[in-house]
C-alpha cells in the first residue's frame, strides 16, 4: 500500500504497530548484551572471547545490510521484517539449551541478521508513513521509545534474574510478541518495491556525507560514552557510584530529550539544526574536564550531551525520509544503520586506546576529534541528492 493513500486513522494505527514492535525488540537488545556476556563469564570464557562475540553481532548486521531491500523486493517487506524476528527470537531462546562456544557464535551471528531485518524494515516502515511537517516528532518519539526500551533491558534482568533459561525465554518471547503489531498492520505497510543494488546501498554513504556522519558519529558517541564514561570518571578522580550516576544520566538525556529536539527538527531547518547539536555536543567536551570537579555540574553537561548525541541519530534520520519514496528509503536506512554500526564498533576502541595512551584527557581528546571531524565534514559540501529509487548495478 502506498503510504499517501492511507486515512489518518489508517496511518497512526501502523505507526502505533510499529512503535509497539520497536519497544518490545528494544528491551530484548538491552537484555541481550548483559545477559549473554554474563552466561559466557559463568561458562569460563575470557573476556577476549566475549568481546569476539559481541562484536559478530555487529558483523552480521553490517554483512547482512545491503541485502535487505532486495530481499524486500523478492519477498515482501512484512515476511522479510516477520522472518527477521522469528529468527532472532528462534536464536535467542537457544542460547542456553546450546551450550558450545561455536553455537553460541552462530546464534550471535543469527541474532545481528534478524536485528538488521527488523530495524532496517522498521525505520523505513516508519519514517515512510511520517509526514515531512511532523516527521521530526514522529522519529523523535521512535528514538524515545526504542531507548528506552533498551534502557529497561538490564532492569527486566533484576526481575527474571540473569541465570538459566528464564531470561532467554523472556526475551525470545518479547521477540515473539513484537510481531503481533506487524501482524496486526501487515496491510497498512508502505510499499517497498522500488529497491536499490547491495553495490548501490554502499554508494548512499558517499552520496550524503552529512547524513552518514551523522549515524556515523551517533554510534561512535553513544558507544564510546556508554562503554567508557564510568572508566574516565574513576581515572578524573570520580567514585564509583558518581560515575555510574553519570552514565545514568546520559542515558536520560538521550531518553528524555529527543521529542524537544524532533519538535526543533519541525520548527527549523534541519541541516541547522544538526549544526547546531554538533556545536552544543563540542561544548559539552569542552566543559567535561571543568565540570568532573562538581558533580552537579557534571551531570548537567551529561545530561545535555546524552541529548545532542541521540539527536544525531534522530535529526539525521529525519534528513534521510526527506530524500525519497520508501522503496528506495529502504536502502538508504540500511546505509544508514551500517554507518551507525560501524561507528558503535571503532568508537570505543578508538577511545579506549586514547584513554590508556593521555589518561584520563585522551577520551576527551578523542570525543573532540570526533565532534571536530563531523563539523568538517558538514560544512565541507551539502549533501548531494540521494537516488532511492533505482536498482543499479
Amino acid at each position: 500500500m502506498i503510504a499517501d493513500t492511507l486515512t489518518p486513522g489508517q496511518r497512526r494505527l501502523s505507526l502505533a504497530a510499529m512503535l509497539s514492535s520497536a519497544v518490545a525488540a528494544g528491551i530484548t537488545i538491552g537484555m541481550a548484551a548483559p545477559l549473554i556476556a554474563l552466561t559466557m563469564s559463568a561458562a569460563g570464557h575470557d573476556s577476549l572471547t566475549i568481546g569476539l562475540n559481541a562484536a559478530v553481532y555487529a558483523l552480521a548486521i553490517l554483512g547482512v545490510g545491503p541485502f535487505v531491500p532486495r530481499l524486500i523486493q523478492h519477498i515482501g517487506a512484512v515476511p522479510a521484517m516477520l522472518a527477521g524476528l522469528l529468527l532472532a527470537a528462534a536464536a535467542f531462546g537457544a542460547f542456553p539449551f546450546l551450550p558450545h562456544l561455536g553455537a553460541w557464535f552462530a546464534l550471535r551471528v543469527a541474532l545481528g541478521v534478524g536485528g538488521a531485518l527488523d530495524w532496517i524494515i522498521g525505520e523505513t516502515w516508519i519514517n515512510s508513513l511520517a509526514t515531512s511537517d511532523r516527521r521530526g516528532r514522529v522519529i523523535a518519539l521512535y528514538a524515545t521509545l526504542w531507548a528506552a526500551g533498551g534502557a529497561s533491558g538490564p532492569g527486566l534482568l533484576t526481575v527474571v534474574g540473569a541465570d538459566g533459561a528464564a531470561p532467554f525465554l523472556v526475551g525470545g518471547g518479547l521477540l515473539l510478541f513484537a510481531c503481533l503489531p506487524v501482524l496486526a498492520a501487515g496491510r497498512l505497510a508502505p510499499a517497498m518495491t522500488s529497491t536499490v543494488s547491495p553495490a548501490a546501498v554502499l554508494r548512499i554513504l558517499a552520496r550524503a556525507p552529512a547524513i552518514a556522519a551523522a549515524a556515523l558519529f551517533a554510534g561512535i558517541g553513544e558507544a564510546t560514552v556508554f562503554g567508557l564514561l564510568p572508566v574516565w570518571g574513576l581515572a578524573a578522580g570520580l567514585d564509583a557510584a558518581s560515575a555510574l550516576l553519570a552514565i545514568s544520566v546520559f542515558a536520560a538525556g538521550s531518553i528524555l530529550l529527543q521529542m524537544p529536539i524532533g519538535w526543533l527538527a519541525d520548527h527549523v531547518e534541519r541541516r541547522s539544526l544538526l549544526a547546531g547539536l554538533t556545536l552544543v555536543t563540542i561544548l559539552a567536551v569542552l566543559a567535561l574536564p571543568a565540570a568532573v570537579s562538581w558533580l552537579p555540574a557534571l551531570l548537567v553537561v551529561v545530561f545535555v550531551w546524552g541529548g545532542t548525541v541521540a539527536g544525531y541519530y534522530t535529526v539525521g534520520l529525519v534528513m534521510l525520509g526527506d530524500r525519497g519514496a520508501a522503496g528506495g528509503l529502504a536502502g538508504a536506512n540500511a546505509a544508514f544503520i551500517m554507518a551507525y554500526t560501524v561507528g558503535m564498533a571503532v568508537g570505543p576502541a578508538a577511545g579506549g586506546g586514547a584513554l590508556r595512551a593521555w589518561s584520563p584527557h585522551g577520551l576527551t581528546a578523542a570525543l573532540l576529534a570526533a565532534s571536530l571531524m563531523f563539523l568538517w565534514i558538514f560544512l565541507r559540501r551539502a549533501p548531494a541528492p540521494v537516488v532511492m529509487t533505482g536498482t543499479g548495478p
